[in-house]
């Protein structure tokens, strides 16, 4: 190589680096909208706003909070899949959608590679309430009284509440009806009602019924016990190992400059840390983990292949 291109190639090289850290200097230089996949007032919508906010301070630049709601949250990934790939266009990524509802689609509507994540903002907690008035106060008790004729029903929204069911019900001598509604809400509703016999749901739905003694919280069905009820343990705890995870994530489409993926991640991980923040997610019953955007990759391409063997098992029907 001549010395006229040796110093050709020095001076791209150059350009492409002061490119590369004007963009970094520069980044944001404008609004950011933060795309959430249910709609206004949920528990998804609530932890988001205050997310953002606190986020719009570490970054410097204002977040717009958009709801982009459909097809049970992936409508909203699926044009966060198509959207620019500059940090101006992110979206709070549903592990749930990601994970188990496009795999009942005919025809995907993302692939987990679409998407680079920046880290996990928030993870939900999960209960299981029987009636006020039923002789069923723990686990165990609920196990055995689903070994009767007539099995137990419980009530849930899909997955991930039902998941647990699949080893429950390998129980020897064990049956399980799902009766499926709308809403959380709706579900912990009909168990109070003895419309059910039980309802596996977020805290939000089921912590005001437990208050009131409308119904008994006899498990946590996550790894952790659920705030403000420590008193009642996981259902590890109670010898069962079964548990339901679910979280959110901050994601960006593919292709997003490292420099500007790094910021957004360094920020993400200070909101994560704030106390203001961690505070308000004990409210809304969720916890906060410190975990990379790499760390979430992972979670969620486990999540998938896990949640695929599920719904083969339990013969799962396609959504479309």
């Amino acid at each position: 190589m001549n010395l006229k291109a040796v110093s050709k190639l020095f001076v791209v090289t150059a350009l492409a680096a002061c490119a590369t850290f004007a963009h970094a200097q520069n980044y944001p230089s404008r609004p950011i909208e933060l795309s959430v996949p249910y709609g206004a007032g949920g528990a998804t919508d609530v932890m988001s706003r205050k997310f953002a906010q606190l986020l719009e301070k570490e970054l410097g630049a204002s977040i717009v909070v958009v709801n982009k709601t459909g097809a049970q949250g992936t409508l909203q990934m699926q044009q966060l899949a198509k959207a620019k790939p500059d940090g101006y266009t992110l979206g709070v990524a549903g592990y749930n959608a990601l994970t188990y509802t496009a795999q009942r689609m005919s025809k995907a509507p993302f692939k987990i590679d679409d998407f680079v994540f920046l880290g996990e903002v928030g993870t939900f907690s999960y209960g299981l309430v029987v009636p006020a008035s039923s002789n069923i106060h723990n686990l165990k008790d609920y196990v055995e009284a689903s070994k009767n004729p007539k099995g137990i029903t419980y009530g849930v929204t899909g997955a991930p509440n039902n998941i647990p069911y699949a080893t429950l019900g390998k129980i020897p001598g064990t049956k399980f009806e799902e009766v499926n509604y709308k809403s959380g809400l709706e579900a912990v509703t009909a168990t109070a009602g003895n419309h059910v016999e039980s309802a596996l749901q977020n805290p939000q739905d089921l912590i005001p019924m437990v208050q009131s003694g409308q119904v008994r919280l006899i498990s946590s069905m996550t790894d952790k016990r659920i705030m403000g009820h420590e008193n009642v343990p996981t259902a590890k705890e109670q010898g069962f190992d079964v548990s339901v995870y679910s979280s959110l994530g901050l994601a960006a489409p593919a292709g997003l400059p490292a420099d500007v993926k790094a910021k957004i991640e360094a920020a993400t991980a200070k909101v994560l840390q704030n106390p203001e923040f961690v505070d308000f997610m004990k409210t809304q019953h969720m916890y906060v983990n410190l975990v990379s955007g790499n760390d979430y990759t992972k979670k969620v391409k486990d999540g998938y292949v896990q949640m695929g063997k599920f719904i083969k098992e339990m013969n799962i029907p396609m959504l479309n």
